[in-house]
């Protein structure tokens, strides 16, 4: 992109998405098709509004929702509105767009995640082993003992044969197995255990994250680990 001004012209009361500018030329958001690099660069341009997320929200098309996710602003993100934008969740990228930019930032993250684990809905129950990978990811602050009950959710969770629930448990296991020893070892105890079961093919996901935890980059984070800072209490 160049440095000229993208101009975006936002009629939120007629529902109407209007013209960018980019380069000299018009790109319509009527729909699918925008990359995620140009909605990045399109939400900096922007900045965080969380009003405008809001109304964004209510086109229900992908583009529309991933620049929502890109513009929110985590602090006034409510438990209200998770539910109800989960809801809207249509496939993949959507779910893990909205995941990824807004709601791991927020304080109901971790709550959140523990009720949609629980779900029949398939992209609610994949937001919440999503979440869990990501906090694993992004919150430092967070104990062992909440991670913990992360991992255990998954013998319950990896019944469920859907490629996308159990892409997002293989997820949540290697990023939390990656975090510190302790929970490196829990996730290698977790996954031996598992892997001598009868789980379908939730073997996959037994099958991904060892060979990912047990690979030479993750095993030389484990020893620079414990050798600089120790096991985490």
């Amino acid at each position: 992109m160049s440095d000229k001004k993208i101009y975006s012209e936002i009629d939120l009361q007629k529902h109407l998405i209007n013209q960018v500018e980019l380069d000299g030329s018009y790109i319509r958001l009527l729909g699918y098709g925008m990359s995620l690099p140009f909605l990045r660069k399109l939400a900096k341009r922007i900045g965080k509004n969380h009003d405008l997320a809001i109304s964004l929200w209510d086109f229900k098309f992908r583009d529309a929702k991933v620049l929502a996710s890109l513009i929110g602003e985590p602090d006034k993100v409510s438990k209200t509105q998770m539910q109800k934008w989960v809801k809207d969740f249509g496939n993949w990228e959507e779910c893990d767009q909205c995941c990824n930019n807004l709601f791991v930032y927020s304080r109901h993250a971790p709550a959140m995640a523990e009720k949609w684990k629980d779900s029949t809905a398939l992209y609610t129950k994949r937001a919440g082993y999503v979440l869990m990978a990501l906090l694993a990811v992004h919150d430092k602050n967070m104990q062992n003992d909440r991670f913990s009950l992360f991992l255990n959710s998954a013998p319950k969770g990896i019944t469920d044969d859907r490629k996308e629930v159990l892409k997002g448990i293989s997820w949540m296991i290697r990023q939390i197995g990656k975090r510190n020893p302790t929970l490196w070892k829990e996730a290698i105890n977790l996954c031996n255990t598992l892997n001598r079961q009868d789980i379908g093919k939730g073997k996959s996901v037994i099958t991904e994250s060892l060979r990912e935890l047990n690979s030479t980059q993750v095993l030389k984070k484990i020893e620079r680990f414990n050798s600089k800072k120790g096991v985490q209490k």
